[in-house]
């Protein structure tokens, strides 16, 4: 199965984090995944791919 979200460049070497099945910017609470560093784009990646799969165990609260 396909990433529901994917982290990439965009032209200016910012960091994106897309949700694929909006096919828009990832939402981080109200705030849109765009113009992050590569680490915090991929870290909150990980964490939203996690979230929709349902595989955080309780009291996890970061992406490893």
């Amino acid at each position: 199965m396909a990433a529901l979200f994917e982290a990439f460049p965009d032209p200016l070497d910012n960091w994106i984090v897309w949700d694929t099945r909006r096919d828009d910017f990832a939402m981080l609470g109200s705030t849109a995944a765009y113009n992050l560093s590569k680490e915090d784009a991929i870290a909150a990646c990980s964490l939203l791919n996690k979230i929709a799969a349902g595989q955080l165990e309780d009291g996890a609260a970061t992406a490893a």
